[in-house]
């Protein structure tokens, strides 16, 4: 390569003068730049020296002149005098008025309970700075060996109890308290997240409402279809759009073996179409002591989580638990009510306890030996493999002689407390089988020797035969007593089972029929003590008295309950808003104006929270009227019409409107519901009322029917099930039913199956306004 050429210095022939420093003098060019009005010599030489060339930098064109030299003369701005604002002191902050402590730095600890905190403290210190939106939803907390550690605490895992997961160091960081948030309870930094597909499900919606036909293989293969979450959405959409208060049951529920306890919650309302529903909503698991306020933080998470909010939440109906009362008066200081007014009780759980009125402790020993402690005690015999079978050989024998299609086997009814009516279908029962019964009891009457000679393990004694094998039997007497007892429990059985039904009209298990139905048992037995009040008992031959104490204390039991049905006035006013109810108690409480009166001013002030003052209307102008104008109106207004919209609506329904009839009562399909639906515009505020009040249930058997299906659900082989897992599959079961849909099978599903199972193609609805409707808090 050819070697690089060095650079050459040209040295420049010396034309200057000698300073008196001994360095020669260069001659230097001068130029004239700038502008006519501030020129600017620049020198046009480069410095000589190194050491000369800083003192000439800092001689050099600043950019402001190099800004002027690159703009025309006319542009330049001349300097105009400099403000002295600058130098004037700020007075802002010494006149500013000190407002004191800023309360958004306050911790606030209401509701916390320090025994389940045992570690921890309240912080010695509050917050310099602006407290994260997390605090809103948690406490703040301080280690009490380390008080620099600040920890946060989630109230509503607090609240219920379940502080696993839910105490989160924020000393550094509170990432994990908004996982926390977003993960477990669906609240972000702007509240309630809103109910969002899982994007499987999305995709099937998709794709199903573009018509694209989907396989049961594609479908098997998209992931993550939340089936609870896709039908707690459309539940609380028909929940919202209902056109009734919604009306709450609930009631405990335990696991074989005690492990778990569950809370079932049922709604009842009416839907937009005017159909009564009783939807089971959510099935809690409680934990802890069920007491009044544990109950009441489950049923206000549950509240929450469907959107029923105070002025949508109607009546509870629940057992006669005193734990009930205690959750009712709870809610009712957070939602507003007044709880005696909002709390009714299940009429078939109270006529369960008039039948069980009979339990005295006086009658204790002649129900063990009478008639009726007996035949329980052969009732009871009967429960290994082998009683059975000698007792349907000897109702065979019975029924030789009865036509083919009477010699049918039977089994026995087992008496239980804890089942309603199960005594008197137990005695029934056993009346049919009355002869096989008698056959039984003499045959080891005849032959207890066996039973006694087999050794008791407990002290290798010989067991006693059972008293009923000792007494002889029952005799004919005996069995009129339980005919007798028959009597008195049957009507209580059909009170309870016209009360705990629902059907889809509407008539059974409605709130309109409690009044009348135990004034007719109050009358029943009343009607049956009378043949007693005037026997001595004392005297030979006379019957014994134990049916008439019973009787009275049934009466004494149904009594107290009757009383306690006017703390509600929801009573009293559902018979006078049904059609066919509506003059009932004019003519029942005839003689009793005093009960009347009092029931008729709590109707009204009941109704008035209903009433919304009408608007006046803009009359015509009048013109002057005439003789003949006098005599034509004579004859055309009818004195019966109904003009005068601005009266009060009850009373005008009730004057004006047509009573049903029993045949109108009676017919199938003929709903109340649709009925005040039909009247809602001619008497708006009176419907509202009427539609609030007669879609509240009779009892709480709701809860009971939910319990039997999770007990199904329950074999032995699913006993280890989550407790959340069980609650899904049960509420899903339960909405896919309500919708009248099949649970879907084992078997492979048709790609109309997955439409008709799941309404995918009417899912689709825009982001934001599911936001809005569908805002789920999942407490």
């Amino acid at each position: 390569m050819p070697a690089r050429k060095a650079n050459k210095l040209v040295k420049r022939p010396f034309t200057g003068q000698i300073h008196a420093a001994g360095r020669p003098n260069k001659q230097r060019k001068f130029t004239s730049r700038g502008t006519e009005s501030q020129p600017i010599a620049i020198e046009d030489t480069q410095p000589s020296s190194p050491r000369e060339a800083p003192a000439i930098a800092s001689k050099a064109d600043d950019f402001e002149s190099q800004l002027r030299d690159s703009r025309p003369e006319d542009e330049v701005i001349a300097l105009v005098e400099a403000s002295e604002a600058a130098t004037v002191a700020s007075t802002t902050l010494k006149d500013e008025k000190d407002e004191g402590f800023n309360t958004r730095f306050a911790d606030n600890f209401d509701g916390v309970d320090w025994k389940l905190l045992k570690r921890f403290i309240q912080p010695p210190r509050t917050q310099t700075h602006r407290k994260s939106w997390v605090y809103r939803h948690g406490y703040r907390v301080a280690l009490q060996r380390d008080p620099d550690r600040i920890y946060w605490v989630c109230h509503i895992c607090h609240r219920n109890r379940k502080l696993e997961g839910a105490v989160h160091e924020t000393s550094t960081a509170t990432s994990s308290v908004q996982s926390h948030l977003r993960k477990r309870h669906q609240i972000d930094s702007s509240g309630v997240m809103a109910t969002r597909l899982p994007p499987g499900q999305r995709t099937l919606s998709m794709i199903a409402g573009s018509g694209i036909l989907v396989s049961q293989t594609v479908a098997n293969e998209v992931g993550q279809f939340d089936v609870q979450a896709f039908r707690m959405a459309a539940v609380v959409a028909e929940l919202q759009s209902a056109i009734s208060k919604i009306h709450i049951s609930f009631d405990g529920w335990t696991t074989k073996g005690g492990k778990r306890g569950f809370f079932g919650v049922v709604a009842h309302y009416a839907t937009a179409d005017g159909v009564v529903k009783d939807l089971p909503i959510d099935l809690p698991q409680v934990t802890g002591a069920h007491s009044g306020e544990r109950i009441a933080s489950c049923i206000d998470s549950t509240l929450q989580k469907f959107g029923i909010t105070a002025s949508k939440l109607g009546y509870f109906m629940l057992d006669n638990a005193y734990n009930n009362d205690a959750a009712i008066k709870t809610l009712g200081s957070k939602y507003g009510f007044v709880a005696s007014q909002r709390r009714l009780r299940c009429s078939a759980h109270t006529i369960n306890l008039v039948g069980q009125a009979a339990e005295e402790e006086l009658l204790a020993d002649w129900r063990k030996q009478g008639p009726l402690g007996t035949l329980r005690d052969v009732i009871n015999y009967i429960r290994t493999p082998q009683q059975h079978e000698v007792f349907r050989n000897f109702q065979a024998l019975a029924n030789r002689d009865l036509p083919a299609d009477s010699q049918k086997i039977r089994e026995i009814v087992k008496p239980c407390v804890t089942r309603w009516n199960s005594y008197c279908s137990a005695f029934e029962r056993a009346v049919e089988l009355q002869p096989a019964l008698n056959e039984y009891i003499a045959y080891y009457t005849d032959n207890r020797e066996p039973v006694e000679s087999r050794p008791r393990i407990r002290g290798n004694r010989a067991a006693d035969a059972p008293s009923w094998m000792r007494s002889g039997g029952l005799s004919a007497n005996d069995w009129a007593v339980v005919k007798d007892y028959i009597e008195v429990l049957q009507p209580l059985k059909a009170a309870t089972k016209r009360l705990e039904g629902r059907g889809k009209s509407g008539r059974f298990g409605a709130i309109y029929e409690v009044l009348p139905v135990f004034e007719y048992l109050l009358g029943e037995l009343e009607q049956r003590c009378r043949p007693y009040e005037f026997v001595n008992y004392e005297a030979t031959g006379a019957p014994e008295d134990h049916l008439a104490i019973n009787l009275r204390a049934a009466w004494a039991k149904i009594n107290s309950y009757y009383s306690r049905l006017d703390e509600s006035p929801v009573y009293f006013a559902a018979v006078c808003l049904h059609p066919y109810y509506k003059f009932y108690y004019d003519r029942a409480w005839s003689d009793k104006p005093s009960w009347l009166a009092r029931s008729r001013e709590a109707f009204q002030q009941l109704w008035s929270t209903y009433q919304v003052p009408r608007s006046p209307k803009a009359r015509p102008r009048e013109r002057n009227p005439s003789a003949i104008d006098d005599a034509i109106a004579a004859i055309m207004e009818d004195p019966n019409s109904d003009d005068d919209e601005g009266g009060d609506e009850y009373l005008r329904w009730r004057t004006f409107e047509p009573k049903w009839s029993k045949t109108v009562f009676e017919s199938p399909g003929n709903s109340v519901i649709a009925y005040w639906t039909e009247l809602r515009p001619k008497y708006s505020n009176l419907a509202r009322l009427a539609i609030d009040i007669l879609t509240t249930p009779a009892s709480s058997c709701d809860c009971e029917r939910v319990f039997s299906e999770v007990g199904d659900l329950l074999v032995p082989r699913r006993r280890n099930m989550g407790s959340q897992l069980l609650s899904a599959l049960q509420c899903v079961r339960c909405w896919m039913k309500d919708s009248n849909q099949t649970p879907p099978k084992k078997t492979a599903l048709s790609d109309n199956d997955l439409e008709r199972l799941y309404n995918l193609a009417k899912w689709e609805e825009p982001e934001a306004e599911a936001g809005k409707q569908l805002a789920i808090n999942s407490v």
